[in-house]
């Protein structure tokens, strides 16, 4: 949401973020010169207060339309319209929504809203099914990239394998994104077990950092199982960067493993690099890779379909090459920043 704000506000939108004080944001809206208001909720089942306080900032502000993209906001937001004239409330959708939602209370506070964003096709009819909103209230527009850091990035592939220490003629299969049991890493590295166990062998390359306050500690059972494996030789950890396009441009192969997958912005930052996508039959995942045209499926969870999966490619590394390179400009196209931009200041207007 910063980053589309970042966008709407060097579009030549007028913008205001209202975030916490000492959000993570802040440094980001700064640095970019986004305007934001800091203002705190405390989250209750009828936020009236807030409600009421938002709604004068609002219209001090001169605001007519109000984004998020938290769910448990919506309550709030929708409260807002009772204390301000013509405002109009729109809700980005980010996470799936899996289970039926059709009490009273959220059927009220969803049909008050003006707009509801889903990403991507499947998560328009998993609301549809799900709620009572009304079709015409639901649009797909998809979240979006700069592709312009992505499409040439392959150029760079020898250099920066160098700068980031890694192998520079073997072949590299990688994931990237917080470390997180529902990202499910631990299948990546069974499926490389498996695949050892053959006498294969390929370098993994994790890109992430641990999720704030895991109680699983689920970074240390990733590395755990790769010394039981006794294979530490094969695996290489580096941290989040801000350059999330150099971690693209070392990998022949991103495997996206996570098992419900809402949309997966790093599977369309990887096919606009033009790197060759395993990923997870479920979720977003499927969608955008046009279920088997645009990259492999596998079967969430099945360490021995994904080994299989991966030698598919090892053995046929010319054609999922080719088919990665012929689709990247489509896909830069189809998910540029531009395209996201134009939808929401359409939708706005």
């Amino acid at each position: 949401m910063m980053r589309l704000a970042i966008w709407l506000h060097e579009a030549g939108q007028k913008v205001v973020v209202f975030v916490p004080q000492n959000h993570r944001m802040i440094p980001g809206l700064d640095e970019k010169g986004v305007p934001y208001i800091l203002f705190r909720i405390r989250f209750k089942k009828f936020p009236f207060c807030e409600a009421f306080l938002l709604s004068q900032l609002i219209a001090k502000q001169g605001i007519g339309t109000l984004l998020t993209s938290l769910s448990y906001e919506i309550r709030l937001l929708t409260m807002v319209k009772l204390f301000a004239k013509n405002l109009k409330v729109i809700y980005f959708q980010q996470m799936q929504l899996g289970v039926p939602k059709k009490d009273f209370f959220h059927t009220i506070f969803y049909r008050n809203l003006d707009v509801w964003i889903s990403p991507l096709e499947y998560l328009k009819q998993q609301v549809l099914a799900n709620t009572r909103i009304a079709n015409h209230q639901i649009k797909v527009i998809p979240l979006c990239i700069d592709s312009s850091l992505f499409l040439d990035i392959k150029a760079k592939k020898s250099e920066l394998r160098k700068a980031w220490n890694l192998p520079s003629n073997e072949i590299i299969i990688g994931t990237i994104g917080r470390f997180d049991f529902h990202k499910d890493q631990i299948t990546l590295i069974e499926a490389v077990g498996i695949l050892k166990s053959k006498s294969i062998s390929i370098q993994v390359l994790f890109v992430g950092e641990e999720t704030f306050a895991d109680k699983r500690q689920y970074a240390n059972q990733l590395k755990e199982r790769i010394v039981a494996l006794e294979m530490q030789d094969q695996f290489h950890f580096r941290p989040y960067t801000s350059k999330i396009e150099e971690a693209h441009a070392v990998l022949d192969v991103f495997v996206m493993s996570t098992q419900k997958e809402t949309f997966g912005m790093v599977t369309i930052e990887a096919m606009c690099s033009g790197t060759p996508v395993i990923g997870a039959n479920s979720g977003g995942t499927a969608e955008l890779l046009e279920y088997g045209k645009n990259g492999i499926l596998f079967e969430p969870n099945s360490p021995k379909d994904l080994a299989d999966k991966i030698l598919l490619f090892l053995q046929n590394q010319n054609k999922y090459e080719l088919l990665a390179d012929q689709s990247k400009n489509n896909m830069c196209t189809k998910y540029d920043k531009a395209i996201e931009i134009k939808e929401i200041i359409d939708l706005i207007e």
